[in-house]
């Protein structure tokens, strides 16, 4: 019995979260304020805790980017009708960015490596019993220059509470 605890503990050490400095040799390169200035369109799906499609939306983004501050204005189209606007307000400083909205709890970090870029924040979601505030592990994926894969785990005190996959594709 206690080799088949210590096999599962370290089956779940080994589980750890990821790390940007992984992708530190994989190309293309992303370059946030290369990728997010322009017009852009996003297409993708929210899954419950349960890995079901619950909603799904389409956005556009409007990019625009000097030197190290990008602003991005996003409108989302959800599948039940609903349009949402979030605007982030990004900053560069070193190697990382800071990034605010108005559903963002507190400050978005995040830091890039390689073809990856990965974003931690609190989101304030409404829900039908008031809000509440979902940690987010937001990992975008340059896949070519034109197009990046983003896949954001959601948690609430510690629990899994869902998943947010999405493409990003520029509009030339």
């Amino acid at each position: 019995m206690r080799t088949l605890l210590a096999l599962a503990a370290l089956g779940l050490a080994a589980c750890g979260s990821l790390n940007v400095d992984q992708y530190r040799d994989k190309k293309p390169e992303f370059v946030l304020e290369k990728f997010f200035a322009g017009k852009l369109v996003a297409k993708g799906a929210l899954y419950d805790r349960g890995g079901a499609v619950s909603r799904r939306f389409v956005a556009d983004i409007v990019g625009t980017c000097e030197s190290a501050r990008c602003r991005l204005d996003e409108v989302f189209r959800w599948d039940d009708g609903e349009i949402q606007n979030r605007t982030w307000e990004l900053e560069k400083t070193g190697d990382s960015w800071v990034g605010k909205a108005g559903d963002v709890v507190g400050t978005a970090t995040g830091r890039g490596a390689g073809n990856a870029f990965n974003w931690s924040y609190a989101l304030r979601v409404k829900t039908e019993g008031g809000e509440v505030d979902v940690k987010m592990d937001d990992w975008i994926y340059l896949i070519d220059e034109s197009t990046v894969l983003n896949r954001t785990a959601m948690s609430w005190y510690g629990i899994h509470a869902g998943e947010v996959v999405l493409t990003i594709q520029r509009v030339e």
